[in-house]
C-alpha cells in the first residue's frame, strides 16, 4: 500500500485500486503497518476457506519498506494456483503453496525480527470430500481451458440449482 504507485502498475495488481484505498485507510486508522495488514488479512481469509491449507502469520513489520519485486517464477505461480483442487488433504501441491506463501510473507523482511503469531489464526474447517467439483449448474463447457493440447480433468457438478453470484 505504501508503494501502490509502483506496485499498482504491476500486471497482476491492475484493477485493485479501490481495495488498496480502503485497506490503506483501515490500516492507518488501526495503526497497523501495511505489510502486517496484508499478511494478516491473507492468513485470515485463507483460514475461512473450507479445506484450505494453513499459512504462517509472522508479526512485527514496519511501514519502512521498498516496493516488492514484480511477479514470481513460473513454478511459483503454478504452485499458488494449483492448490485448490488438492486442498482437502496435505499434498505435495499444498506444501508447495505454503512454501510460496512463506516466501511472499518475507519479501523485504528479516524473519528473525518477526514474531510467529500463527496461533491467532483460526484453523480452516476440513473439507467434506476429497473430490473437486464444479459449482451447481455448471459443466465442463463453462470452462475456458488455457492449454488446448492438455485436456482438462473430468469434473462433475455439485447437485442443485445454478449458483448465483451478486455483482460487485
Amino acid at each position: 500500500m505504501a508503494r501502490s504507485d509502483i506496485e499498482g502498475a504491476y500486471g497482476a495488481n491492475l484493477g485493485v485500486e479501490d481495495v488498496i484505498e480502503a485497506q490503506h485507510g483501515f490500516a492507518l486508522k488501526h495503526n497497523a503497518s501495511f505489510g502486517e495488514f496484508i499478511q494478516f488479512s491473507g492468513a485470515v481469509s485463507l483460514s475461512n476457506c473450507v479445506g484450505a491449507p494453513c499459512i504462517q502469520f509472522l508479526a512485527g513489520r514496519s511501514n519502512d519498506s521498498q516496493a516488492a519485486p514484480e511477479g514470481f517464477s513460473a513454478d511459483e505461480t503454478v504452485n499458488l494456483l494449483t492448490v485448490l483442487p488438492h486442498r482437502s488433504t496435505l499434498t505435495p501441491m499444498t506444501t508447495k503453496f505454503q512454501t510460496v506463501m512463506a516466501k511472499i510473507a518475507l519479501v523485504g523482511q528479516d524473519a528473525s525480527s518477526l514474531t510467529d503469531c500463527s496461533e491467532v489464526i483460526s484453523q480452516p474447517k476440513a473439507a467434506l470430500a476429497n473430490v473437486a467439483t464444479l459449482p451447481m449448474g455448471k459443466t465442463l463447457d463453462d470452462i475456458e481451458a488455457s492449454c488446448a493440447e492438455t485436456p482438462f480433468t473430468s469434473l462433475s457438478a455439485d447437485p442443485g440449482p445454478e449458483t448465483s453470484v451478486v455483482a460487485v
